[in-house]
């Protein structure tokens, strides 16, 4: 199981704490907030994209898969 930790930089606020898993190689990864599931991304023909769970803004999930590219 891969677990990070990505903080997310918010400018007129405080930052938020998401937590990624992947449970198994080659899932999809999933990711919380204060211990609730929001949603899970991938990458697919070489985007980063949500797949399932709320809706969450592209550009959060773009620099979720950075972090997760950059970490892994």
């Amino acid at each position: 199981m891969l677990k990070l930790n990505f903080k997310l930089k918010h400018p007129m606020s405080t930052d938020y704490h998401y937590q990624i898993f992947q449970v198994k190689h080659g899932e999809p990864y999933q990711f919380f907030f204060n211990d609730n599931r929001i949603g899970s991304i991938e990458k697919i023909d070489g985007k980063w994209e949500q797949t399932g769970g709320r809706q969450t803004l592209d550009s959060i999930v773009e620099d979720m898969g950075k972090f997760i590219e950059e970490n892994t």
